[in-house]
Formats: structure tokens, C-alpha cells, sequence
């Protein structure tokens, strides 16, 4: 519902859905700890760089994650090959 002059109104923003299931794949990884773990392919450079950048809680580098991108390409698509480890000598 728009409420004044500039054509805006108050809304909830939606749901973002990655796909992922970020629960399991930490999960997975403290299994395992230092073994590298290819979570996707040509997938988003955006959803890699969140998840570096702290946006995933479970996957933090404070909880002894880290991170790794290949084969990134350039606009107009811009995708990497993602990879996550677990070293637990990290964890704070």
C-alpha cells in the first residue's frame, strides 16, 4: 500500500531460496574435516562470494571454514566453481 507522495509503501522483502542446504553441507564438512568439497559448478560468483563474506551463519571462517573459487568467468554470467573445507585448527 503506497502511504504518501513518492509511490513507495511498506512491505516485507521476499524469501531468498539459494537451493542449498547450508545446514547439511557443514554438517558434511565437519565429517570431514580438511577435505575439500566442490559445492557447485559454473554456479553463481554472487552466492560464493556471499557465503565467503560471511552470509551463511553456519559457514563462517570463525567457525573454522574456508573457501576456495576456480575457473571464475566474466560478464555476462558471471560464475566460479566453488569449494569449502573444514580445518578445525581455525575455529575461534
Amino acid at each position: 500500500m503506497n502511504d504518501d507522495s513518492t509511490g513507495l509503501g511498506w512491505e516485507d522483502p521476499s524469501v531468498s531460496r539459494t537451493g542449498y542446504d547450508w545446514d547439511a553441507i557443514a554438517q558434511m564438512l565437519r565429517a570431514e574435516p580438511m577435505r575439500w568439497r566442490k559445492i557447485f559448478e559454473h554456479g553463481p560468483l554472487s552466492t560464493a562470494n556471499s557465503v565467503r563474506q560471511g552470509g551463511v551463519k553456519v559457514l563462517r571462517r570463525d567457525l573454522g571454514f574456508e573457501f576456495r573459487s576456480r575457473n571464475n568467468t566474466g560478464p555476462p554470467d558471471r560464475t566460479c566453481t566453488f569449494y569449502i573445507r573444514f580445518n578445525p585448527e581455525k575455529v575461534k
